[in-house]
Formats: structure tokens, sequence, C-alpha cells
């Protein structure tokens, strides 16, 4: 990627390195593939903003004079037309928050599934990225995802400790010979799935 020196070219090799199997199935390889794209698309705009031709200052009069439309004989000098303002240039993201915020995207669709292990995981290369950049990431945005979290594994524990408690009052149930209860119950445990 570092020997692109135009925007097609990179846009090419970057499309192909994030189809690679082993980058699709490696989210933290990913978002560190796509925070260097950024990185070297930034790079690129920078270095041919650089190198455009300087522009013809605005307000500067043609060479000609024209009639004017309205057929009167005075000539007019028919100056340019006035420049549009220069496209106001976006701050560059910096390429640690880029990832940082491709992480939490990680972060919030596996505690929007209730995958305790995909949030715990997602949240650990959270904290390692944030650790690895702490002068660019606060670790105050850390805070709030490791209380998320925390709620996330109280409600599984809870959820866990409802299942084993009706798994017990379903086993006892059948064991009695009541099947009423006991079909009750197991619907009850069916919800959870």
């Amino acid at each position: 990627m570092r020997a692109t020196r135009d925007l097609p070219s990179l846009e090419r090799v970057g499309a192909m390195a994030l189809r690679d199997r082993d980058v699709r199935s490696d989210a933290p390889l990913e978002t560190l593939v796509r925070g260097h794209l950024a990185q070297r698309r930034a790079d690129i705009e920078r270095e041919t903003g650089n190198d455009a031709p300087a522009a013809r200052p605005a307000g500067k009069p043609r060479d000609f004079a024209c009639r004017s439309y309205s057929g009167r004989d005075d000539w007019e000098s028919d100056a340019e037309p006035e420049a549009a303002p220069p496209p106001s240039a976006a701050p560059i993201p910096d390429p640690a928050q880029v990832a940082f915020k491709e992480l939490a995207e990680i972060f919030r669709s596996a505690l929007a599934r209730g995958d305790e292990r995909g949030a715990g995981a997602a949240y650990d290369n959270l904290r390692v990225h944030q650790q690895e950049h702490s002068g660019i990431l606060p670790a105050a945005g850390l805070a709030e995802h490791e209380e998320r979290l925390a709620r996330l594994r109280k409600r599984l524990l809870e959820f866990r400790v409802q299942i084993a408690a009706l798994l017990r009052q379903a086993r006892a149930a059948s064991q009695r010979g009541d099947e009423q209860v006991a079909t009750v119950l197991l619907r009850r445990l069916a919800a959870f799935t």
C-alpha cells in the first residue's frame, strides 16, 4: 500500500486487501487495515494537494470586452464570475481514532446480539488499542464500554440462574409425574432461546 502514489491504485490495492479471507475473518486486523488505508489516502491527498497548479486569482478581468446583452452601444468589461470558496478541508481523522470507532462498533454489535464472548474480545481489543494510543484516545470512553459489558454479563448471569431454576423445577415436576407443570416450565425455558 505504501508503494501506491494515486488514489485509484490505493483503492484497488485496499479492496484486494479487505477481500482477503484472513482479513475478513479477523475484525481487529480488518480495522487496522482500514485505518492504514485511511492514513495512506490522507497522505496521498495531502501530497497531490500541494502539487496542484496555482489558480488564476478571482476577479481578474478577461482580456476581451463584449457588447452588453441589452443591445446598448456601450462596451463593458466582462469580469470573471466570483470564484466559489475553496471546499472546506474537513479534518482528516487520526487512523487510531478510526480504528477505535470501528472496534467500538464491533463491540456494540456484539452487545446487541448478547454475545458475551464477542463483546469481551472486542472490549479487550478496545482496551489494548487505547493503551497503545493513550495520547490520542481518552480513557473515559473506555469506562462506558466497560460498564456496558458489566451490565451484559450481569443480565446473562441472571438469565442463567433463571434457566437453572426452571430446569430444576421441570425435572422435579417430571419426576413427580406432573405433566402439566413440566410442560409449562418447558415452554418458559423455550422462551429463553
